[in-house]
């Protein structure tokens, strides 16, 4: 590691610090410097830690710190951004998220709005719009979701109508696939707990019988 890069850490230490109440201002930070996200970025943060604690910046020593375990979550973040923007069709899209999904959370939305920021001052206004349109499917499959609770919370129809009516511009064909998934899941996890219960009886019973009345 040379002077200046070690410079070069030091100052995006001081910055991370100047923002650290502002998660996304911190997002942006580190979207515009990941070429010094590095192994040397790290040690750097931890001696930096040490010597806050040693001065009695216990606050700024422990942020610090989770910033250096926050990190690698980053730099996973990243990663798949990358792997996102190198894909060749909506399939290896699809593939890629789905073999991805412990990384898709609040965090990473944050990450793609900042790289698409960063895109943007760079220039490259494809790359800024298609993580912008990534973003926003997100947050409507989010919203999606939410509604989707909304309704198997509702007690009657008329709650049910009622609920659609105040979220009509969220029913379309992206809210109808999210509703045939969620079905879909229903009746999986429906049909393995028959599948346990008809293998506690010791096979499962004929069409029509009440499994209620079953004996030994």
């Amino acid at each position: 590691m040379n002077e200046q890069r070690q410079e070069a850490y030091l100052n995006l230490i001081q910055s991370l610090l100047s923002f650290r109440h502002n998660k996304k201002k911190i997002q942006e930070i580190l979207a515009a410097n990941q070429d010094l996200l590095d192994a040397d970025f790290l040690r750097v943060l931890e001696v930096v830690a040490e010597v806050k604690l040693e001065s009695g910046q216990e606050n700024i020593a422990n942020w610090l710190r989770n910033l250096a375990m926050n990190e690698y979550r980053h730099r996973a973040y990243f990663n798949l951004i990358q792997s996102l923007l190198n894909c060749d069709n909506n399939d290896e899209i699809l593939e890629t998220l789905t073999a991805n999904q412990e990384l898709i959370d609040a965090g990473f939305l944050r990450t793609v709005e900042a790289s698409a920021q960063m895109f943007s001052q760079q220039g490259d206004e494809d790359k800024a719009s298609w993580l912008q349109n990534l973003a926003a499917i997100h947050y409507r499959q989010q919203a999606y979701s939410r509604l989707i609770q909304s309704l198997l919370n509702c007690g009657n129809d008329d709650e049910v109508s009622e609920t659609l009516l105040e979220n009509e511009e969220l029913i379309d064909a992206g809210f109808l696939q999210a509703v045939e998934m969620v079905a879909q899941k229903i009746f999986s996890e429906w049909g393995r707990e028959h599948s346990k219960l008809a293998a506690k009886f010791g096979n499962a019973p004929e069409e029509g019988t009440n499994i209620l009345t079953i004996s030994d």
